[in-house]
């Protein structure tokens, strides 16, 4: 399981590095979410067309395939993006001062999906 979300975490931070390419300005959850989406697709689909190539779904493969969506990620090193993920990163702070009842309504209600996707996928 822990390999399983580390994994997950790689691919999402792929698909993160590769939302700045095409959404500039958004807030990091819907940023997060988005990179897990694209990150993923990226992952299945490369390891789909590696191991229709290849005959067989091998563990290079997958390896293959995680880095392949995880190697954007380095694009969170170039200062462009580092500094829009800055932004957000405030932002996602400035959001969750002065608790309240709305808000922790809300956090409830994504952290429940959130872990539900996690089991369920």
């Amino acid at each position: 399981m822990l390999l399983s979300l580390v994994l997950l975490l790689i691919v999402t931070l792929g698909g993160m590095a590769l939302s700045h390419i095409f959404h500039k300005d958004t807030t990091l959850s819907l940023r997060i979410a988005v990179g897990n989406v694209v990150g993923t697709a990226v992952f299945g689909t490369v390891g789909f067309v590696l191991a229709l190539v290849l005959g067989d779904l091998t563990t290079a493969v997958s390896l293959t395939a995680l880095a392949v969506a995880g190697v954007p990620a380095v694009l969170l090193t170039r200062e462009p993006f580092r500094s829009a993920a800055r932004a957000e990163w405030k932002r996602a702070e400035g959001a969750m001062h002065g608790v309240s009842g709305r808000k922790l309504l809300r956090f409830s209600f994504y952290l429940l999906f959130a872990l539900l996707f996690i089991f369920f996928f």
